[in-house]
């Protein structure tokens, strides 16, 4: 129940003295303190009552507890009384074994009684000294009893010396909870008091809410307009920027078409001034006919590359294959003069000076043929310049009527562009007489938020002195919290040191527990050792009763023995040893029978004995859970046959 109380106290803590000086010192922080100091005097209360329960759960506790002792201490004696009686009988069920086993060695042996008695009366020596050993051990175990009896009867007198305390600390509790219902009532008049207080000043903190509120709105209202003034202003800026931008692009636009038209006249000019006369161009003409080419060349080039490419590939197939043309004329002539040489060869062996002439008549001829053949090459290399020419003055033609069109197009924009010029710098000058406009309207809107700034300080130094006061009763309402946190401390002692005393009694009571429970497993062994020791005396006596059989048999045995030696009959006398011959083997089967009983208790005796050795060392590993339920050990299913038998 302790433990309960404790875990209750942790779930539901009281507030600590630093953590009621942290909390705001605005009204509501105090009224939310008083709330929070009614309820932990409630708590408190309730607290106090659930620990008077459990003291006097624990009070009954501590008389079951110390009842159980009483029995636990009786249990004990009765348990070591039993324990030592088992033990003293195992020592004798043992002697008795040496001795059946000394019995059958004498009813083996068959020899004179003077042995056995010797022998008898060694066992009888050997049981009175067992005798001795299990009166001293009985009185040693009264002893030992008679002592853990007056350990528990000073445990039980120190339980019942810490009840008393614990009581004591009861009554202080209660007298401390009365001083803290009287300081609860003090508490309460103070409360009222500032109740009273407080309406006040939530009256006057309301009226300045108020005034705050009004002032603010008006505040937010200028901030406003002024962030509206200023968002057109910077849209007025920017359409501004973007006129001038457009202004200076048009401007820029104006001036490069005027340039372009510039420099289109002086082209034209200049062509008009470069104009040659007809005769002076067709002497020219076969030495610009190749550059003229190069230059139409050019400006495909400029124009379209893949053009140029292909064009270039052409000239170059052309190029190559007229080149193939020309080696295979060279190659041709090359055949027909050495034909020729040889058939001049031949001519001239056949005619000498005839010959001579008309060789040379036909070279004549040949020159005449090749200067020729020289002049048509020349009139078509002219005729291909003429034509290259025309070419170029057509071109030439038709690039000035396309300069003549972009000229009047560049006029027509420059004037478009004027147009526009005129109606950014009217749209300009609206847009600036608008920014004076806001300009006024931005520094009016800043000299009222001069005025709200200063009505608002004023708000603020009404607002610190309210507060200065309110700080001055947040002061007695802490000073208030401190006395009541001081006494929430003191019952807070006394409940720890009732909750350490119950735990103490716990672990005493524990304690005997776990005692009670170390008597309960030594039962559990005297309880095994009991039935091995009905076990083993249940065998002695089936032994001892075969020796006084065997005994009585032996006697028997010898007075035959004399009866057939004193006979004189002889067939009758072989009667005799039959029936002794049938008699020894019914002994003999008897003898295997026994030795097989012998053996097979001895191999129970080994099992027994080890399985007692195996139950001695073990120990108990850590702590035994805890439970509510009282353990009492049952006896083996053996053990109790062997009761029912008795019975």
């Amino acid at each position: 129940m302790s433990m309960m109380s404790e875990e209750k106290e942790n779930a539901n803590p009281t507030p600590a003295i630093g953590e009621v000086r942290s909390k705001p010192s605005g009204p509501l922080g105090t009224a939310a303190q008083l709330v929070q100091l009614r309820t932990q005097i409630e708590q408190l209360k309730t607290q106090n009552a659930k620990l008077t329960r459990e003291a006097h759960l624990e009070r009954e506790e501590h008389s079951g507890a110390s009842k159980r002792t009483d029995a636990l201490v009786k249990d004990n004696e009765l348990l070591q009384a039993r324990v030592t009686s088992m033990a003293t009988e195992f020592k004798l069920v043992t002697h008795e074994t040496a001795t059946r086993s000394t019995l059958e060695k004498a009813a083996a042996s068959r020899d004179p009684s003077k042995d056995q008695l010797a022998r008898l009366s060694q066992l009888e020596k050997k049981l009175e000294q067992l005798q001795q050993v299990h009166d001293d051990g009985k009185k040693s175990h009264e002893k030992k009893l008679a002592d853990q009896a007056d350990a528990h009867l000073h445990i039980k007198r120190q339980l019942e010396s810490q009840l008393q305390e614990s009581k004591k600390q009861v009554s202080a509790l209660q007298t401390d909870v009365r001083q803290m219902r009287t300081k609860v009532a003090d508490s309460d008049r103070a409360e009222s008091v500032r109740t009273k207080e407080r309406q006040k000043r939530d009256d006057a903190e309301s009226k300045l809410k108020e005034a705050h509120s009004t002032s603010e709105s008006a505040l937010s209202q200028f901030k406003k307009q002024a962030a509206e003034l200023a968002l057109e202003l910077a849209k007025a800026t920017a359409r501004s920027d973007d006129l001038e931008q457009r202004l200076q692009v048009a401007t820029s636009l104006a001036s490069s078409r005027q340039e372009l038209l510039y420099t289109v006249a002086r082209q034209a000019g200049a062509l008009c001034g470069s104009a040659v006369s007809r005769s002076k161009y067709e002497m020219q003409a076969g030495n610009a006919a190749a550059l003229k080419l190069r230059v139409v060349r050019l400006e495909r080039k400029l124009a379209d590359r893949d053009a140029q490419n292909q064009e270039l590939a052409h000239l170059i197939r052309s190029m190559q294959s007229e080149r193939r043309t020309t080696l295979a004329a060279l190659d041709a002539s090359e055949r027909a003069l050495a034909w020729g040489r040889l058939l001049n060869q031949e001519h001239n062996d056949a005619q000498s000076a005839p010959a001579i002439d008309r060789s040379e008549l036909e070279d004549e001829r040949k020159e005449h043929a090749f200067h020729l053949e020289a002049a048509h090459e020349r009139r078509r290399a002219l005729k291909t310049v003429l034509s290259g020419i025309t070419t170029d003055l057509r071109l030439s033609d038709e690039r000035l009527a396309q300069t003549q069109l972009l000229c009047t197009n560049l006029l027509t924009n420059v004037d478009l562009q004027q147009v526009e010029i005129a109606g950014l710098k009217a749209s300009l000058t609206s847009v600036s007489t608008q920014r004076e406009v806001t300009q006024t309207e931005c520094d009016n809107a800043l000299g009222r938020i001069a005025e709200l700034e200063r009505r608002t300080r004023h708000a603020e130094l009404e607002e610190a002195h309210w507060r200065s006061r309110v700080g001055e009763v947040d002061l007695r309402v802490n000073a208030a919290e401190l006395k009541c946190a001081e006494a929430v401390k003191a019952e807070k002692a006394a409940s720890r040191n009732l909750a350490t005393a119950i735990q103490h009694g716990k672990l005493r009571e524990e304690l005997l527990e776990a005692d009670a429970d170390t008597l309960r497993k030594a039962l559990e062994d005297a309880a095994r050792y009991e039935q091995l020791f009905e076990e083993l005396s249940h065998e002695m006596r089936g032994i001892v009763a075969r020796g006084v059989l065997a005994e009585a048999e032996a006697e028997r045995l010898s007075v035959f023995n004399a009866e057939i030696l004193s006979h004189t009959n002889p067939q009758q006398k072989i009667l005799y040893l039959d029936k002794l011959r049938k008699q020894l083997s019914d002994t003999q089967q008897q003898l295997i029978i026994c030795e097989r009983d012998k053996d097979e208790v001895e191999q129970t005796n080994v099992a027994l004995r080890h399985e007692l050795d195996m139950y001695k060392s073990v120990r108990a590993q850590g702590p035994k859970a805890r439970s509510t339920m009282i353990r009492v050990g049952r006896l083996p299913s053996g053990v109790t046959s062997g009761l029912e038998d008795e019975r």
